[in-house]
């Protein structure tokens, strides 16, 4: 009878455990299983792949898709992928907005130095558009259109290395006449841009071009809107190919007759069996990205991953070494007869003195003052300390003496459950 409540006190103590861990596992996988498959998404600079606005890009990624191309968006640092001339996977920077520049100092600059110094392939499309919504209209975002002048884009131009031969305007006329060639295959295809088209316009003749500098589009009137850097002329696939207008990927042209075409011949001398990762971090997705992405993605997985180490060995502690305060008793009486279990081994073993030391040593862990500190899980009440009496300390006489007094002592509390203070005095 005696010992229904303590089964009770034990199997509600165990139930409780089970709920609060089952609990903070359930809460944890699904903050993770958010963070992983939730996008970090920020207020719509309508220029980014996720937009379907008309400066975005996101329908130039389903016609990549739907041709066979592995597509990812990247929000994290901006590096360039390992290269492989077939399976090298293909980084597009497209339109990086002036504002996320500012905000990552020299890391474009870095990845477009890198570009032109080792085989790598990459595509940077100059920003031309800027977009900001201005009200609402019934169902209907109205937005208001700013043009970047050319200057603006000079810094730009001179880190990818295009400005030592050309010179990025404006082509005013309606409409301008472009012409599209395949990197690798050769074929042509002829479109249009709509006014101001933004050209690179060559300081010298396009002959004088050294041998690693390739046109891959031009105008009816020679200008450049897209050129392909290599870093050697033997190069078959890879380099740095600038675009100078980005109308060709916009959702707002990509319809027009032969600019889809056109679009995708841009990437005719990329890897093609790579992926096409587009970086969305200069559209700030890398700079407002929610707690929970951060949480799972490095370098803040580490600090996760960190912090749930240590709840679980907290957790762990909270299972073993917490039981309910009716159980102390016997809990108590069960270490005591372990010592006195202890100390007979070591008698018939013969070696008295160091028997009585190590029960001496082992006493003042488990039967001195504050030995155990007990605490029903998960309840508010005061830290009650477990009281065993004083440490025993060694008594004059023979070494077997001596032992066999230490180990009378610890017996005789075992028995009576004794929680006085008391000692073998020296």
């Amino acid at each position: 009878m005696s010992d229904a409540p303590e089964r009770d006190g034990a199997r509600r103590e165990t139930i409780f455990r089970v709920v609060l861990m089952g609990t903070f596992l359930l809460a944890a996988a699904v903050w993770l299983i958010v963070g992983v498959f939730d996008v970090p998404l920020v207020p719509d600079n309508f220029t980014n792949s996720h937009s379907g606005s008309p400066g975005g890009h996101h329908a130039f990624v389903a016609l990549l898709r739907e041709n066979g191309r592995e597509v990812r968006r990247s929000s994290t640092t901006l590096e360039i992928p390992e290269f492989d001339d077939y399976s090298g996977d293909t980084l597009m920077i497209l339109e990086p907005r002036p504002e996320f520049m500012e905000e990552y100092p020299g890391e474009l600059e870095g990845v477009l130095k890198d570009a032109r110094s080792r085989s790598s392939s990459v595509l940077l499309a100059l920003p031309k558009r800027s977009y900001h919504a201005a009200g609402e209209e019934g169902d209907d975002l109205v937005l208001h259109e700013y043009i970047f002048p050319p200057v603006f884009l000079d810094e730009l131009a001179g880190h990818s290395g295009v400005s030592r031969w050309f010179r990025v305007e404006h082509d005013v006329r309606e409409t301008v006449p472009v012409t599209f060639e395949a990197g690798s295959s050769g074929r042509t295809w002829d479109t249009r841009l709509s006014s101001p088209v933004q050209v690179l316009v060559p300081k010298s003749d396009l002959a004088d071009l050294p041998p690693t500098v390739k046109v891959l589009a031009w105008t009816d009137r020679g200008d450049a809107v897209a050129v392909r850097l290599r870093v050697n002329e033997y190069e078959r696939r890879g380099g740095l190919i600038v675009v100078s207008d980005p109308d060709v990927f916009s959702n707002r042209f990509l319809g027009e007759p032969g600019m889809a075409v056109s679009a995708l011949s841009l990437l005719d001398s990329t890897p093609p069996g790579g992926a096409i990762i587009i970086d969305e971090a200069m559209h700030g997705f890398g700079a407002d990205a929610s707690v929970e992405y951060l949480a799972v993605t490095p370098p803040g997985l580490w600090v996760t991953l960190s912090v749930f180490a240590a709840l679980l060995l907290y957790g762990w502690r909270q299972a073993t070494v917490l039981r309910p305060r009716e159980a102390e008793g016997s809990d108590r009486a069960e270490r005591r007869f372990a010592i006195e279990g202890l100390a007979r081994m070591m008698q018939r073993a013969g070696d008295h003195n160091e028997a009585a030391r190590r029960i001496v040593r082992r006493s003042r862990l488990v039967l001195g003052q504050g030995g155990a500190q007990v605490q029903g899980a998960g309840r508010s009440t005061t830290v009650i300390k477990g009281r065993t009496g004083k440490f025993l300390r060694m008594a004059e006489g023979s070494s077997e003496e001596r032992l066999v007094a230490v180990a009378r002592r610890v017996a005789h509390q075992k028995r009576t459950g004794e929680t006085e203070h008391s000692e073998v005095e020296t």
